[in-house]
């Protein structure tokens, strides 16, 4: 019985992880503008130059572009752990 609800615990974090990276890749434009805030909140001036705003854009963009290809992986991988573990548990 605890092994069960183990496995079910388990997919469902295999569930939320997966979830969380395809919300972070559905909308490119707030990913980047959450970085450059998160960027921006991290900056010793609270008015930065246009820019220092255009750079952290730019790394911005850079940065979802180099890593979306392996969070879609990522969270492929993930539903899949979740739907294996979840036929064992139909069986």
């Amino acid at each position: 019985m605890a092994m069960l609800l183990y496995v079910r615990l388990g997919v469902a974090a295999l569930r939320k992880e997966a979830n969380e990276l395809e919300e972070l890749l559905s909308n490119k434009d707030l990913n980047i503008e959450r970085r450059v805030a998160e960027s921006l909140a991290q900056s010793l001036s609270p008015n930065p130059p246009d820019s220092l705003l255009l750079k952290w854009r730019g790394q911005a963009i850079r940065s979802y572009s180099r890593h979306e290809r392996r969070r879609r992986e990522r969270a492929a991988t993930l539903r899949a752990q979740a739907d294996m573990w979840e036929g064992r548990l139909a069986s």
